[in-house]
């Protein structure tokens, strides 16, 4: 019989060594790209809301900034602009809500500035 010597059993351990060493950063950098979407998303749903209160019930960057906050409430890295065509309740016009918000990403130093814009148009007809 030959004798094979110390490496008996040491495939196993070779190949949940290497998988863990590369599950590991793919796992990290899809938890990254997950969460700026994630902000992303928010981000622009944020806006839209925005957008859409202030178009239909007026209360200008006040109304907007509090919208825009009731989506991170709590965070301190979130803001927001308004920019209307004329004044944000003149029928026919639009209202653009800008949402910037700042992402932390895991293993990088810094975070990661989304922003998102959507307009809305103030209905012709409707009341106030």
């Amino acid at each position: 019989m030959t004798s094979r010597g110390s490496d008996d059993g040491t495939a196993v351990v070779e190949f949940v060594v290497l998988a863990l060493v590369l599950t590991v950063p793919v796992a990290f950098a899809a938890g990254g790209v997950l969460s700026i979407t994630d902000a992303r998303t928010t981000a622009r749903s944020a806006a839209a809301s925005a957008a859409l209160v202030v178009a239909r019930y007026g209360g200008g960057s006040a109304r907007a900034d509090s919208v825009v906050r009731s989506y991170w409430p709590g965070a301190s890295d979130v803001s927001s602009q308004l920019h209307c065509s004329a004044w944000c309740g003149q029928p026919g016009g639009t209202v653009t809500v800008t949402v910037s918000v700042g992402v932390e990403v895991p293993l990088l130093p810094r975070t990661v500035l989304v922003t998102q814009e959507q307009t809305q148009v103030v209905d012709r007809f409707g009341a106030r």
